[in-house]
């Protein structure tokens, strides 16, 4: 029996034509969306590292901007300290022109610390999440100790992908 031509409708062919070309754009737009998702998903992980190293550095050299020398333990402070030569080390002390200390920042089981009076300690905070840095990571003090160098190695953990970011060579100079 041949079908009529003034009947509407589609045939079985072009219903699984059109069906198969539908699955197949539907699956193009879901792996792009999915793709962008996971671009997105990524760079909030980059930016939160970004702006953890960024406070890091504003935060430590805020601090060292307002002091007048930058000691290791164990130093004294002077008002010219002579006869020290450069080093690198894991903890730093702040100290104002008069003598008196104001700050204390150091690396400790893998997280940066700071204290306001050397022996109370707790993790340095950038928003609600701890600085963690990486094997390394210090800080470098010149013969003058007017000077702080950050060697830092940030790393974050996001969805079982990790980021890293460096943050080397960040120099801050004290007041005076």
């Amino acid at each position: 029996m041949k079908p009529k031509r003034d009947q509407n409708g589609m045939t079985l062919v072009e219903v699984l034509v059109s069906g198969t070309i539908g699955a197949i754009v539907a699956g193009g737009i879901l792996t792009i969306l999915t793709a962008q998702n996971s671009a997105l998903k990524e760079g909030t992980a980059n930016s939160r590292l970004l702006m953890h190293s960024i406070a890091v550095s504003t935060l430590i050299g805020r601090e060292v901007r307002a002091g007048d020398l930058v000691l290791q333990p164990g130093e004294t402070w002077s008002a010219s300290p002579s006869g020290l030569s450069e080093v690198e080390t894991d903890e730093i002390y702040i100290y104002d022109e008069n003598g008196t200390f104001t700050k204390a920042y150091r690396i400790s089981g893998g997280n940066l610390q700071e204290s306001d009076d050397a022996s109370s300690w707790s993790n340095f905070t950038a928003g609600a999440h701890a600085v963690t840095v990486d094997a390394g990571s210090g800080f470098t003090l010149p013969e003058n100790r007017r000077t702080l160098t950050i060697d830092f190695e940030l790393t974050t953990t996001h969805r079982g992908t990790t980021y890293t970011t460096l943050l080397q060579g960040d120099l801050h100079r004290c007041r005076s």
